[in-house]
């Protein structure tokens, strides 16, 4: 934050291209009413430690940052540093993360045409083409095998024809179940769960053969 905000920075030209955020579309930003769809999956447990990140990010960097800092400012970095950060796979020390101007502009798809990995030697990353890329072709890379619900959480968009399903981790008397594999309505599931919660002795079997129709 700091250095986007000096004129002189070296990263100036870099700065220039990132996307603005629309904090009211990220869903640490959801109304209560919004969440409450998602409080009985991983999403809405997602949702609320991504609050808390923030909230605890905030705490602690509070010393470091200018007084004049908003909000909104602090979310914005928050949310570039978040999403812009690349683990340095291949290295001596894989446990460190990066931020890696330019490299993360590159567009996230499923038949991505580079690889990257860190070079301890080089002290840096290095891309090389996993097939031949053609003139004016756009250069693509990977942001790892997601769903789109997690790239929608996570990175704010989705794929089109992503072949990584939908999986949704829901929470029935106590116990988790998984479904994927297929388009799940959330409001189907909130009515399932209704239907669960007032019915006292259905069993977890009969919850769980309810859960599967859907």
């Amino acid at each position: 934050l700091l250095d986007k905000k000096n004129p002189n920075s070296f990263f100036k030209p870099y700065y220039n291209y990132l996307p603005t955020f629309h904090l009211d579309e990220w869903p640490i930003n959801f109304s209560n009413s919004q969440i409450e769809k998602y409080k009985i999956t991983e999403i809405g447990d997602e949702i609320y430690r991504g609050r808390n990140y923030l909230l605890n990010s905030f705490e602690a960097l509070s010393h470091l940052l200018p007084g004049s800092m908003t909000n909104e400012e602090f979310q914005e970095t928050f949310m570039q540093v978040a999403t812009r950060n690349f683990g340095r796979r291949g290295s001596m020390f894989p446990e460190i993360n990066s931020m890696v101007p330019y490299l993360d502009l590159f567009n996230h798809v499923n038949d991505y045409n580079t690889y990257y990995y860190y070079n301890d030697k080089r002290d840096g990353f290095v891309l090389f083409s996993r097939r031949t890329i053609e003139p004016g072709e756009e250069i693509t890379v990977s942001y790892g095998k997601m769903e789109n619900l997690h790239l929608y959480n996570v990175y704010g968009f989705t794929l089109k024809n992503n072949k990584y399903k939908i999986s949704v981790h829901i929470k029935v008397m106590g116990h988790i179940y998984s479904l994927s594999g297929g388009t799940i309505r959330d409001e189907e599931i909130i009515q399932i769960m209704n239907r669960t919660k007032e019915r006292n002795k259905v069993t977890e079997l009969d919850a769980f053969k309810q859960i599967k129709k859907v």
